[in-house]
């Protein structure tokens, strides 16, 4: 278990610490002034121990408490402390599920922070509704610290605090903190930075509004301790600022990401603040600037449960003999509740069966039209895993089994690297802008196609990248996928080597931007098992080659592409009703586009704008082109291969020694 953060006096409650500190917690006549030194330095130093001992709230049952943290909001401390508490910059980004209280706790942390001199917070919020809402947290823990600990006013409105001293005839001798909390939307911002900024619900504004918030804040805000970024929200599916900030935090803390969603069984607040779940990576390396991710599966919220003896604050009384009877009967047997989900939540996670009563109680309350939209719709808000927190249940083209099935299917490659000639890999030799990834070597007698989609993105990470995948044509498995964003002859010989590789691959590649200049390149270079143009719409046998090689997509062909990725990956089980895929995609980013397709108003299957789809249509043609009945020409062995080709090098043999005698040169002046 790693160590604690937190000083076992930050846990403590006001009467413990005086008994701790003083041994009594009675305290002395004359000495009041000594203790509220001693009391106050200790919140100064801590602002869990100020918000357990001073930050009062309104709770669910409008009572008013103090702010006692539970799991979640003990996971949301320790990223916050981690950071701050290493020296560095506290940069924090949520995935939340639903009535978390990470909002309550991030304005206890902004109460905490103002009450210190020179110090200024930022609450964003999205409308006028929130800020409200917002205003009046603010007010009820002002208005709730012991009258020694408030500081004076100078401005005090419903979206507005100054504390100064507010009388100027004594301002200069005794000038009050010079400190301000203040509750607005964003805008540009383009005065001084503040210390401390909550965006509140950043995923559901405006791209407008995100953009405001990290050009004229985020970039002015330093890169000292002091200095703090919380973006506090709910997911809101896929768009093009917060969910790449989410990703890119995971990548940046791995471990500390799987043990938040990976811990079995129960996770007490406790457990938390001790250590249990270590720091996050970046923390422990040290980089600054590096946003954490604060993330809290729905199972270990107290409230969602039934309640019991070891846990009396839970939504539901407790479950029957009968309901505990029927969970056990129905387990993982129940489409509308996520069919084996269920079974995996119990024997992995180690959720227990009044949980799992809980959660189907909270997907039948859902009043839409589907039961798998009902079940979408709690994964969003009521997260498992942070993946299951993006998802568009209105816009994804693919039923909830197959995206489901889709999602297990993420393997990593065997390995990553690049070409360096027919046969020769050099493992590690990959890049920024160029990878191959390899998920299955070639096998004698197996067939390969190959689909690529090209773009023009030298260096450039916001294009698509020119993206080929090799598929398996037996079983549909993408063994090879190269992704590049590179000038194109150093396209030209990877695709190549990678033809070359899985013997000669039938190929097509798609023919806007330069894919033009890119095929006829390619076949100079001897790949001449390509894909000519045909109507694939039209009955197997029927459509004979064109004379123009590549694939084009427009108006007929994109239908096909989007109807037979779809047959292949939304197949059922004939008895069972199960999804039974017949692809298999292991590469994470196919898989990550593949999620995030949109239905166009025409129908067609495209990224969500700000989204990529490069690696979804290259493995689409490289579908197609299977089902072509001109795509036998595979090479087996070398050896085959060159007694194929003998009449070909023989040919050209005789041409070269039977130079006519006219065209040699006259020599005999010379």
């Amino acid at each position: 278990m790693a160590t604690s953060l937190f000083e076992p006096e930050e846990l403590l409650d006001v009467g413990q610490f005086f008994q701790a500190k003083f041994g009594t917690d009675a305290c002395p006549k004359g000495h009041e002034d000594l203790w509220r030194v001693e009391l106050t330095r200790m919140m100064h130093l801590s602002p869990l121990f100020f918000k357990r001992n001073f930050a009062y709230v309104v709770n669910k049952q409008k009572n008013l408490v103090l702010l006692r943290p539970w799991v979640g909001q003990a996971i949301l401390n320790v990223a916050k402390q981690s950071q701050y508490r290493n020296e560095l910059p506290v940069r924090i980004v949520e995935i939340k599920a639903r009535q978390l209280g990470w909002t309550t706790d991030n304005i206890a942390d902004a109460m905490w922070y103002v009450l210190d001199e020179n110090h200024r917070a930022l609450i964003l919020v999205d409308d006028e509704d929130v800020a409200a809402d917002q205003a009046t947290n603010v007010g009820t823990m002002l208005n709730n610290l012991p009258a020694w600990m408030q500081p004076m006013r100078r401005i005090q409105n419903i979206k507005h605090y100054i504390f100064d001293n507010p009388n100027p005839k004594d301002r200069l001798d005794n000038p009050g903190l010079n400190s301000a909390i203040q509750i607005t939307v964003p805008s540009s911002f383009r005065g001084e930075a503040p210390g401390l900024v909550i965006a509140s619900e950043y995923a559901h504004m405006t791209t407008e509004r995100q953009i405001a918030i990290q050009t004229g804040i985020v970039s002015a805000m330093p890169m000292r301790p002091e200095s703090w970024f919380i973006v506090d929200t709910t997911p809101n599916g896929f768009d093009d600022s917060y969910e790449p900030m989410v990703r890119e935090a995971v990548a940046d803390n791995p471990k500390w990401t799987k043990r938040l969603e990976q811990h079995k069984g129960e996770l007490r607040a406790s457990d938390v603040l001790n250590g249990a779940l270590g720091l996050p990576d970046a923390v422990a390396k040290g980089y600054p600037g590096v946003f954490i991710p604060a993330v809290c599966p729905w199972r270990y919220h107290e409230e969602y449960d039934c309640r019991s003896r070891e846990n009396p604050h839970a939504e539901l009384r407790p479950i029957t003999k009968a309901q505990l009877e029927e969970m056990k009967q129905t387990l993982g047997t129940l489409a509308r509740y996520g069919d084996e989900e269920e079974k995996e939540l119990h024997e992995k996670y180690g959720v227990s069966l009044s949980r799992l009563f809980w959660r189907r109680r909270k997907i039948d309350g859902y009043k839409l039209p589907t039961q798998d939209m009902k079940l979408l719709a709690f994964r969003q808000e009521f997260l498992h895993t942070i993946d299951s927190a993006f998802i568009d249940s209105g816009t994804v083209p693919f039923d909830r089994m197959a995206m489901d099935a889709l999602r297990a299917m993420e393997k990593p490659p065997l390995v990553t690297g690049l070409f360096e000639g027919e046969d020769q890999f050099h493992q590690g030799a990959d890049n920024e802008w160029q990878q191959v990834r390899i998920y299955a070597p070639p096998q004698s007698g197996e067939k390969y196609t190959m689909g690529v989609d090209t773009d023009i993105a030298y260096e450039s990470m916001n294009s698509d990248a020119t993206v080929a995948q090799v598929v398996r044509w037996r079983d549909n498995k993408v063994v090879c996928t190269f992704e590049c964003r590179a000038p194109d002859y150093i396209v030209r010989k990877q695709l190549y080597y990678m033809y070359r590789w899985y013997f000669n691959c039938y190929y097509a590649i798609e023919l806007k931007g330069m894919g033009y200049q890119m095929i006829r390149s390619c076949m100079d270079m001897g790949m001449r098992n390509v894909y000519y143009w045909k109507r694939l719409d039209r009955e197997p046998g029927t459509a004979l080659p064109s004379d123009y090689p590549g694939w084009e997509t427009n108006e007929k062909t994109r239908p096909l592409m989007d109807q037979t990725f779809t047959e292949l990956l939304c197949r059922k089980h004939p008895e069972t009703g199960r999804a039974d895929p017949d692809i298999i995609i292991p590469d994470e980013k196919t898989i990550d586009e593949v999620t995030k397709l949109m239905r166009q108003p025409s129908g067609a299957f495209k990224a969500k704008s700000g989204s990529h789809d490069d690696h979804y249509d290259a493995l689409c043609i490289a579908l197609c082109i299977a089902r072509d009945g001109y795509s036998g020409m595979h090479r087996r062995t070398r050896e085959q291969e060159a007694e194929e080709r003998r009449p070909e090098f023989e040919q050209a043999f005789r041409w070269v020694t039977e130079v006519k005698q006219t065209n040699r040169p006259d020599l005999s002046n010379i």
